[in-house]
């Protein structure tokens, strides 16, 4: 893990921060668009003189913190905790209900692929107008270009509009802009997962690279609590909206897996109704059971074992999903395995009403120990309609009958293997 900044000087302080949201309510400005649809709305209402009865939820709430120049924090929490609230605030997206917060240097924001991008410009043409955006000067933009493109690898396509980039090009492009024009704070919101292993370890290079030589502040959420432990010097946990945790990544994991589902048993169905989850929620996981090869093995997953997970999924209406995905972790999000209908060029079904399906892997290779596992249902790959991370836990466990350990100190993958003497 890396050390803290050497730097003292306070650059992000916060002080009760809170966002108040009104389900079902609109923002306070108004467009044309926006008095036309209110127009044609009242013509289909029962009532003119009736409204909508709209819930408030608060998605953050007394929030307060100072951040140093040159610290990498980590902010983590569960889906819906509030951690993208608050980074939208900081980047002065969204203004916050309540409380305040104060800042020094230009701020740079990465919070979704693509953030401020005009998609008919070019590539070239779309790193100037993020330099200027930022207060930076042409000749100050110009000495970065170059830089900037080799480290997205677009080249070849610098000249050609970003509407025909593919979701990588966008976000190696989004991503180098961010790192390497000119600000003193970065806002980073868990946009590294949609690139490659390789993309990731340079953009961690480039974050180490941005606090430690040129003193610049980054504030990074992720699930990937791997990243979080190797890259941030500090951790915020943010729970229900509220700051669980501002110390150590270590102090903030272990709150974090501290609240996370016990180990469940093969064979059973489990109730997912009371599950942390994200998605427009037009269809939902309401249950899922797993099972091993035998009898035996149903009551102790072990290693090498087949593995059966049926999920049963609720939707309002009949709909065409293409991703189906489950995926084992660690209890620190590492992605071990991943299975998803779209690898094999296919899609789902759903029928309105239940729906059942079987995920079938043939070999479980995993060493004895505590994982989790992770439901994605979407329409496309950015278009996600339920997400459950996790949505259980479970054990592997040895064949002399141990119990489940940590498989850290001895690797997650397992392999059939005979010792023979052979002098």
């Amino acid at each position: 893990m890396l050390t803290a900044s050497r730097h003292n000087r306070t650059v992000i302080t916060a002080r009760g921060l809170g966002k108040q949201y009104q389900l079902g309510g609109r923002d306070n400005y108004r467009a044309l668009r926006d008095v036309l649809t209110d127009s044609t709305r009242k013509l289909f209402s029962r009532s003119a003189d009736q409204h909508d009865v709209k819930d408030n939820i608060w998605a953050l709430r007394e929030v307060s913190f100072d951040i140093r120049q040159g610290e990498i924090v980590g902010v983590i929490g569960h889906n819906g905790a509030g951690k993208s609230t608050l980074l939208r605030i900081l980047s002065r997206i969204t203004h916050p209900t309540t409380g305040e917060f104060s800042f020094r240097g230009r701020i740079g924001s990465l919070l979704e692929v693509g953030t401020g991008f005009h998609p008919e410009l070019t590539g070239g043409e779309n790193i100037y107008l993020s330099g200027a955006i930022l207060g930076m000067s042409r000749d100050e933009i110009r000495a970065r270009f170059d830089e900037i493109v080799a480290f997205a690898e677009i080249e070849p396509f610098v000249d050609t509009p970003v509407k025909r980039f593919s979701t990588g090009m966008y976000m190696r492009l989004a991503f180098a802009v961010a790192a390497h024009l000119d600000t003193d704070i970065l806002l980073v919101d868990e946009v590294l997962a949609v690139g490659d292993a390789r993309f990731q370890q340079r953009c961690i290079g480039a974050l180490e690279n941005a606090a430690f030589e040129h003193g610049r502040t980054v504030l990074l959420v992720s699930h990937n609590m791997a990243t979080i432990e190797k890259l941030c010097g500090r951790a915020l946990l943010i729970d229900h909206g509220r700051l669980a945790v501002d110390g150590s990544p270590t102090e903030a994991l272990e709150a974090y897996l501290a609240d996370v589902p016990t180990a469940s048993k093969p064979g059973e169905w489990i109730d997912l109704g009371d599950a942390r989850r994200s998605g427009s929620g037009e269809a939902r996981f309401i249950a899922l059971r797993y099972s091993a090869g035998s009898v035996e093995q149903q009551r102790r997953v072990q290693p090498g074992a087949s593995i059966a997970i049926d999920l049963r999924i609720n939707t309002k209406q009949a709909m065409t999903v293409n991703h189906l995905a489950v995926s084992i972790t660690d209890r620190r999000s590492t992605k071990l395995i991943h299975a998803d209908v779209a690898q094999s060029g296919d899609f789902i079904r759903l029928d309105e009403g239940n729906n059942v399906f079987r995920v079938s892997l043939p070999s479980l290779a995993l060493n004895p120990g505590r994982y989790a596992l992770e439901l994605r249902l979407a329409r496309r790959r950015n278009s996600v309609v339920d997400a459950l991370e996790p949505a259980i836990e479970f054990d592997v466990f040895s064949p002399d009958g141990a119990d489940a350990v940590d498989p850290t100190e001895h690797g997650y993958l397992w392999t059939a293997a005979t010792f023979d003497r052979i002098t």
